[in-house]
């Protein structure tokens, strides 16, 4: 049975998560995510269902792309490839297409004087793209890969992709394994 939670009959949209459970399996610990800004008031968290956002946050796949659209976002996601973001939009207007992830690679300190310093470059190669989290108050992608070049996979990554209903902003988090 799904989590649900809600934040009063007059309370904003919400959902909910598990994050900890007691050995018995009950449930220790939820987190939230709340579409709005916060209550004059104060919010009353009680266990039932809760108010659908209005501006709902949305994930579709189509083959070996997933589109994520929140409100005027619209963000295509390439499941595996070079690029960690194919096209993002915003009202209809193209803002960034070909997101990748660059790291560069020297051999050395820059020698002073004379010398060189031998620089190789490692492109993004998307292995894998999970759906941790599909809304409707916020989605969340993470994409596993691992920094190509030269011939050789370097670096493995991850990052994560974070959407909310209501908000024209995307949190971005980029971790790397070395």
């Amino acid at each position: 049975k799904p989590l649900q939670f809600s934040l009063g009959a007059a309370g904003p949209a919400l959902q909910s998560w598990p994050l900890a459970y007691w050995p018995d399996g009950s449930l220790k610990w939820t987190a939230h995510a709340v579409a709005g800004g916060p209550a004059a008031d104060g919010w009353d968290l009680a266990a039932g269902a809760p108010a659908a956002p209005s501006d709902r946050v949305t994930v579709k796949k189509y083959g070996a792309r997933i589109v994520v659209n929140a409100g005027a976002l619209e963000w295509i996601v390439s499941t595996t490839g070079e690029y960690l973001v194919d096209s993002a939009s915003h009202g209809g207007r193209v803002t960034m297409q070909g997101l990748r992830l660059v790291a560069l690679r020297q051999d050395g300190p820059a020698p002073e004087g004379a010398g060189s310093v031998r620089r190789d470059a490692f492109t993004s190669k998307v292995t894998k793209v999970v759906v941790e989290q599909d809304g409707p108050v916020r989605a969340v992608l993470k994409l596993d890969g691992v920094h190509t070049g030269n011939g050789r996979d370097w670096l493995p990554f991850s990052v994560r992709l974070y959407f909310y209903a209501g908000s024209g902003s995307v949190r971005i988090v980029h971790s790397f394994i070395y």
